[in-house]
């Protein structure tokens, strides 16, 4: 998967040298971690994290690894956002089941179009809210985690622009 990545990346990155743009021009960062097993932690009922990127997955209980992959640009770089919607439209469309799967991690920028982060209204309100109710049971999915948010702020204090456009597409019976 690591070399995978490595590889498309360099084509990535050759690609765009020859247009004359350097989109990705800090490091990037891979790492390996294991997943949230509630049992891991020793407490009786315990329960992974409802929008966990790293909740396993019922349907894949072979898969015990996370793989975080994080690629940096000095914020304004020329062509970054379409350089980073390009190689997250590769992530999702190689990486799936039952080979992989991908989460993208709340506090990186995902979801890209040229705007900039989170401004794809599918990946918003299709795309990870189904990879957040995918082969878990149905109190552990999106729609509980948007249900118990709503329950524990129901006034919207702790809310965001970005939290009301991802929570709210998501909202299921």
């Amino acid at each position: 998967m690591i070399s995978e990545f490595v590889g498309h990346y360099r084509e990535a990155v050759a690609r765009h040298r020859g247009r004359g743009l350097y989109p990705f021009n800090m490091p990037v960062e891979i790492r390996v971690s294991g997943l949230d097993h509630p049992r891991d932690i020793g407490v009786d009922g315990a329960q992974p994290a409802l929008l966990s990127a790293l909740s396993p997955r019922r349907d894949h209980p072979e898969w015990n690894v996370a793989v975080w992959l994080d690629i940096l640009s000095f914020p304004g770089t020329p062509g970054a956002n379409r350089a980073y919607r390009e190689i997250e439209r590769w992530m999702f469309a190689n990486y799936r089941p039952p080979y992989a799967t991908v989460r993208p991690e709340w506090s990186k920028g995902w979801g890209y179009t040229e705007r900039g982060a989170w401004t794809n209204r599918r990946m918003i309100a299709r795309t990870l809210p189904h990879e957040f109710r995918v082969a878990r049971p149905r109190h552990r999915t999106w729609d509980a985690a948007v249900r118990a948010l709503d329950r524990l702020d129901p006034h919207g204090v702790f809310t965001s622009p970005l939290l009301r456009s991802l929570l709210r597409p998501g909202v299921r019976g």
